[in-house]
């Protein structure tokens, strides 16, 4: 990762100036032709009449003139993806030398544009990428990247548009004879719907739970919707997976996800937390984009309208206007010799009656230094209490442990020697395994 980040940072400066969030995939060409790997491309005179008859055959437009070398790069590029056959010796060692770099110079925009969280400009020059890695255009059949049929079954998909990921569904559920009918051909009828089937896709359920008015617990069941083969598939897939907001064109959260053969047998889960901004928009969209395929592509809304956020609360709780209390409220010598003050600090008084004389659950959040420690000695008192009850109602002595307390801090050491000597020293009941151990019944870290 740190050497895709490093590239990709190289990446942003060298193509500071160039781009913008809005751009096209002509744009998004342009500027990976304007990287310096082509900064040596050489014009030659000789190459312009077959330079012309290959910009009459280029998908996107070409933003620069041919005797610029980004226009001839752009042209190459096109190419290249198309699969022209080149005529000129010279053309293919340069649509060669732009086929080794230009994928990388892709995937490096692609970073850029993913921590920019821009999601349309994330989207054009991912499908850039893959385009140049399966040589294929993202508007002709996905199925050509298996390529088992003859390329004119293909074009009777394309002709009747079975080239998006929707009517690649639409194909898997069809019937073999249906099939044969679509592209007049009943003897690879099998073959293409067995292609069909193996383009990789995945299902998406998803749950969300609010835990707090800005943070949103999203939980994906991913399920792989396709027969895994290990001559396409290798032994893992991997897929983009992110949150976006179409409203504001941002991506709050996004991950690589990788799907193995194994994990393909049975649903996964994914689960992430994404900010929530209020007003709530009507939705987020969950979308999952293959990482090599092309035209596999899923998404999935996940609604906010209806969702129960929980009330309104303050970051923290306000102190009361308490005048601090004297140690001698504990009301029991033994626990007023625990301290060397005389009086508890405003934190301490405002949670003493809780902590004191109830065993109701209590969590002090407070920062270091402001008497938590402190604050948790009298909490066997109650505990202390009810065992002796219970020993005078039963005439015998209490089941161990009959309650407990338990007191979490950073470091074990300090709970299991400071406070367990504190509280064997307050007069802890000693009727548990050894008394200093019953008196702290559980250390965390």
């Amino acid at each position: 990762m740190s050497g895709a980040s490093s590239h990709a940072r190289a990446c942003e400066q060298a193509f500071s100036g160039l781009w913008h969030e809005r751009a096209s995939e002509a744009d998004i060409l342009y500027t990976l032709c304007s990287a310096s790997e082509f900064s040596q491309m050489k014009v030659r005179e000789e190459e312009m009449e077959e330079m012309e008859e290959l910009l009459q055959a280029c998908p996107l437009t070409v933003k620069a003139s041919l005797a610029e070398k980004e226009g001839k790069a752009s042209v190459l590029t096109q190419a290249y993806i198309s699969g022209t056959a080149l005529k000129s010796a010279a053309l293919v060692s340069d649509c060669s030398f732009i086929a080794q770099s230009a994928s990388r110079i892709a995937r490096g925009l692609f970073a850029i544009a993913l921590s920019k969280s821009w999601i349309s400009y994330a989207q054009k020059v991912l499908k850039l990428s893959k385009m140049l890695e399966r040589r294929t255009w993202w508007s002709r059949c996905p199925l050509r990247q298996i390529g088992g049929v003859p390329a004119e079954i293909y074009d009777k998909l394309e002709a009747k548009r079975y080239t998006s990921a929707a009517r690649m569904e639409a194909l898997k559920e069809m019937g073999v004879r249906e099939i044969g009918q679509l592209v007049s051909h009943q003897r690879l009828a099998a073959q293409l719907k067995a292609e069909a089937s193996a383009l990789p896709a995945l299902s998406i359920d998803v749950s969300a739970q609010p835990i707090t008015r800005t943070v949103l617990r999203v939980v994906l069941t991913l399920t792989a919707a396709f027969e895994w083969r290990d001559r396409l598939h290798g032994g893992a897939e991997s897929w983009w997976i992110w949150v976006e907001d179409s409203d504001t064109e941002h991506i709050y959260h996004k991950e690589l996800w990788t799907l193995t053969k194994q994990q393909a047998l049975e649903p996964q889960e994914l689960s992430f937390t994404t900010p929530l901004f209020e007003p709530l928009p009507p939705a987020y969209y969950i979308r999952a984009f293959s990482d090599r395929w092309l035209g596999v592509e899923t998404v999935a809304p996940l609604p906010l309208a209806d969702l129960s956020l929980p009330s309104a609360r303050p970051a923290h709780t306000d102190l009361l206007a308490l005048r601090p209390l004297p140690k001698s409220a504990l009301a029991d010598a033994r626990f007023e010799a625990l301290f060397r003050f005389s009086h508890f600090n405003p934190v301490q008084s405002q949670i003493f009656h809780t902590v004191m004389h109830t065993d109701d659950n209590v969590l002090v959040g407070a920062p270091t230094g402001s008497g938590k420690t402190v604050a948790a000695d009298p909490a066997p008192r109650p505990c202390k209490q009810r065992l002796v009850t219970a020993a005078a109602v039963n005439r015998s002595p209490p089941s161990w442990p009959c309650c407990g307390c338990c007191a979490s801090t950073p470091a074990a050491r300090r709970c299991t020697s400071r406070l367990s000597r504190r509280w064997c020293a307050s007069g802890w009941p000693t009727g548990g395994p050894s008394s200093c151990r019953g008196s702290a019944s559980r250390c965390s870290s």
